[in-house]
């Protein structure tokens, strides 16, 4: 009985390996193409990783996969613990979804996994529900083509006005250090841009979205400027005075910049990872992310209770009006519909600063401007 009995125990054993072995494998969905990774554990995966890190644009991967299949409409396989992410890589069908059946569709699950972990009350990180569709119509003339034309379009202009003040300083210091090694028989000087554009975005769009100048295209003109000052052709009093100055913009412009770029590299290793919330886990482990996402937050509530208190003045001094004349950014824009729909309710205004999805809605609008990191070389020009 007992040599019968074992290798039936056997038998079931392996038929139970076997099946738990196939479910680790990703299972499609009929009717629908896809790329033949069924049989690999991790399906797509890690050709999406490969492809992403390459390309540094993920949603570019992603229909880059599903172009192989041939058809607009196909799927993406992950693991078999993730359900199959549908691809419709054709314009007229996704403007159809996008603008006139929303209602059947709610945003991607994928798109929420990759915020929630960092900004989890941004609109970006949240399902559907009836606070959100109020967070979105307290934010939706952000995006709007008068506040655009108003407030955007003028920042990005002074913006470029500093990039371009700030090359012709480059082109200039060059061309005295080209024509130095052109005396020495030595190669000419290298002028890397790449940075310059970053801290140009950030600029413009820090002030739009919070009414604040951030300086950091100001901060590397003046640094430029007393690098390329000859010795002795100034006071020591003007040279501590210059030094002073350039000391403040880096510690007001440099660590701001900074964490903003910090929480950039944080969403980007999400985009690129096998598994965004394992990467996040860790990343929430080390000092600095929770060290430099408070430096950003502690300048925004800074700069809301700036806010706040310019509108109080309206009412102290008995102005008429409810204040869109000193609308200066978005934060200023949201802020003022906060204060007068709690005016209309009679109930005060709630304090902004202790309000996550207030702050965390305006780090997504830095974060969706800004320029992810790039770990290709940085591209120079020659002048």
């Amino acid at each position: 009985m007992a040599t019968t009995t074992y290798p039936l125990l056997l038998f079931a054993f392996f038929l139970l390996l076997i099946y738990l072995i196939s479910r680790f494998y990703p299972s499609p969905l009929p009717s629908i193409p896809h790329r033949p990774t069924t049989r690999r554990p991790l399906g797509d995966l890690l050709s999406l990783i490969q492809s992403s890190q390459k390309s540094r644009e993920p949603s570019e991967s992603l229909f880059a996969l599903a172009r192989e299949t041939g058809s607009p409409i196909s799927q993406i396989l992950f693991t078999a613990f993730n359900a199959p992410l549908i691809v419709v890589d054709d314009p007229r069908e996704a403007e159809d979804i996008l603008l006139r059946r929303n209602r059947e569709f709610d945003r991607s699950p994928l798109t929420s996994e990759l915020f929630e972990p960092v900004i989890p009350r941004c609109t970006l990180a949240q399902l559907t529900t009836p606070e959100l569709k109020a967070q979105k119509r307290l934010w939706g003339d952000v995006m709007g083509l008068e506040f655009l034309r108003g407030v955007v379009a003028p920042n990005i202009h002074v913006a470029a006005g500093e990039l371009m003040e700030l090359w012709r300083l480059k082109a200039k210091i060059s061309e005295t250090a080209t024509a130095t090694a052109t005396m020495t028989k030595e190669e000419g000087v290298e002028v890397t841009v790449k940075a310059d554009f970053n801290h140009a975005a950030l600029d413009a769009i820090w002030v739009a979205i919070l009414g604040s100048k951030l300086g950091a295209i100001r901060r590397d003109i003046e640094a430029l400027k007393l690098a390329a000052i000859k010795k002795g052709t100034e006071t020591e009093r003007e040279k501590e005075e210059r030094e002073r100055k350039l000391d403040d913009m880096m510690r007001s412009a440099t660590v701001i910049q900074e964490s903003v770029e910090f929480a950039n590299e944080v969403v980007d290793a999400g985009l690129n990872a096998a598994w965004p919330a394992f990467t996040y886990f860790l990343m929430r482990l080390r000092p600095s992310f929770h060290r430099k996402m408070k430096v950003t937050f502690d300048e925004m509530r800074r700069l809301m209770t700036s806010a706040c208190e310019r509108y109080a003045m309206l009412e102290v001094n008995g102005e008429k009006g409810d204040g869109e004349e000193l609308d200066t950014c978005a934060m200023d824009l949201v802020l003022r519909r906060e204060i007068i729909t709690a005016r209309k309710m009679g109930k005060p205004m709630p304090d902004p600063t202790r309000d996550p999805r207030m702050l965390e809605e305006l780090l997504l609008l830095l974060l969706a401007v800004s320029v992810y990191p790039s770990t290709q070389p940085p591209r120079h020009c020659h002048h």
